[in-house]
């Protein structure tokens, strides 16, 4: 059953989760431009439909990055799909885990999947990039993967996040422009001395009436 049956979203959902979700969405938009052109990216369909996969973890620690992924694709095909080409889409589940990604890849080309949305951890899109060159090729768009080894010498692989590299050198740039202020210590502090206490002055006996 779609996860996209009119109910609402959990609104509890991380900033993880929505970036995951609209990069999924995005890497649907790309494959609808690519497949209004007639391309065959993978394995024949059976059908009309031009069939899209999803692999990322739907159960487990990091559930939420592979089920904002899936409903992002999901409303991808929902919002892209024609006449002339109804797009599907099948999720299926890796837990996070490379082997079970590499898994979970072949159980959608025996579906007759012609692209790959995902993986969304890097090791699992590592171990499943490596699968894509094998023929015939699978065009594959991680949403979410920032390692260079998931598209190195790869040329039907693609990212949609920022690489890691891409993320250090930014942070570092940004940290060395930016001026961070230290919080003012007293002179007591900094000579590690106690303050002097102020001895208060004595009060005067209230006068007596005379």
């Amino acid at each position: 059953m779609s996860s996209l049956t009119g109910k609402s979203l959990n609104p509890v959902m991380n900033r993880r989760s929505v970036i995951a979700s609209a990069a999924g969405l995005g890497a649907m938009s790309i494959l609808a431009g690519c497949s209004s052109n007639g391309g065959d990216s993978g394995s024949a369909s059976s059908d009309a439909s031009f069939k899209i996969g999803t692999i990322g973890p739907l159960t487990g620690a990091a559930a939420s990055y592979g089920k904002s992924v899936t409903q992002g694709v999901e409303l991808g095909c929902k919002d892209f799909s024609t006449k002339e080409l109804p797009l599907v889409s099948k999720a299926e589940d890796d837990q996070a885990d490379g082997e079970k990604a590499v898994n979970a890849f072949n159980t959608l080309l025996d579906w007759g999947m012609q692209a790959l949305v995902g993986p969304t951890t890097t090791g699992a899109s590592v171990a499943v990039a490596a699968e894509c060159g094998n023929d015939p090729k699978t065009f594959m768009i991680t949403p979410s993967a920032s390692s260079e080894d998931v598209t190195d010498g790869k040329d039907c692989v693609f990212q949609v996040c920022f690489t890691d590299p891409n993320q250090g050198v930014n942070a570092a740039k940004f940290l060395a422009s930016t001026t961070i202020s230290q919080p003012r210590r007293s002179s007591a502090a900094s000579r590690g001395t106690k303050p002097r206490s102020v001895a208060k002055p004595n009060r005067l006996p209230p006068c007596s009436n005379m």
